[in-house]
């Protein structure tokens, strides 16, 4: 069972890419991403590029996959009740469960009068956290690991090149975005 908000952008190669492993998927963004889990497991989300935030309850392995993109474009917030999670795209939506405490986290409000927004992972409920851009939390048999599946890389010095180079990249750049 798959739940997303977002879209993906690029998806041509990954739909023939899924369809030559035999994972065809003629749907929507939603149906790929699950075709992509069921093929690659939770690797897939290193494989989208696009602003998603998505939750998989896979039932064969009892664990719940949640994932975001890869600059948080769609936040996730999560809080630990007991052995299970809550989670949903804003904290008033873990605040419809009774059982999530309501301390107020004072170093995130702190830093939120400090610098306008707490920092790293932080909310102003001690209980709820951001999951941290380009992860993936996994939540089986009561335990609960977040692992980052993309690290920002800045670009290498490059040589320099004549004009025309850097013009016709910048066309290719540009195409590949529009």
């Amino acid at each position: 069972c798959l739940v997303m908000e977002g879209e993906f952008y690029d998806t041509d190669g990954l739909r023939q890419e899924l369809a030559d492993r035999g994972f065809p998927c003629s749907g929507g963004d939603a149906q790929l991403a699950l075709r992509m889990y069921e093929a690659f497991g939770e690797a897939f989300a290193a494989r989208l590029n696009g602003a998603f935030a998505i939750a998989i309850r896979d039932l064969r392995q009892q664990r719940l996959v949640v994932i975001n993109d890869r600059l948080g474009q769609h936040p996730v917030y999560y809080a630990r009740i007991g052995d299970g999670v809550l989670f949903g795209s804003g904290v008033r939506a873990l605040l419809a469960d009774s059982a999530l405490p309501r301390s107020v986290d004072r170093v995130a409000m702190a830093e939120l009068l400090t610098f306008d927004h707490a920092l790293h992972d932080r909310t102003l409920l001690t209980a709820v956290r951001l999951l941290p851009q380009a992860s993936v939390l996994i939540c089986a048999e009561g335990q609960f690991d977040i692992k980052p599946y993309w690290h920002l890389r800045y670009a290498c010095p490059v040589a320099f090149r004549p004009e025309a180079e850097y013009v016709d990249r910048l066309v290719e750049l540009l195409r590949q975005a529009v």
